[in-house]
């Protein structure tokens, strides 16, 4: 479905999609869960991103995880 509708507007969608689920206590990490190898937006501060390591971009990453040095499992998807 995302590669029908274009990259801007898969980015417009799952913004949506996180707007709408904030007003039912759903935080963007469970929304975007079983979606992380088909988008590549970060869903901590929900800005496109090609290398994302558990859904989150390298600057989120950083920020919510004490180990930064490992850099082993980032996904940088050229597609």
């Amino acid at each position: 479905m995302f590669k029908a509708i274009g990259k801007e507007k898969k980015i417009e969608f799952l913004k949506e999609v996180v707007n709408i689920g904030d007003e039912y206590d759903c935080n963007p990490g469970e929304i975007f869960e079983d979606l992380k190898d088909d988008i590549d937006i970060c869903y901590g501060c929900l800005e496109e991103s090609e290398a994302l390591k558990d859904g989150l971009c390298p600057k989120c990453y950083g920020e919510s995880d004490e180990d930064e040095d490992d850099d082993d499992d980032w996904e940088d998807d050229e597609e």
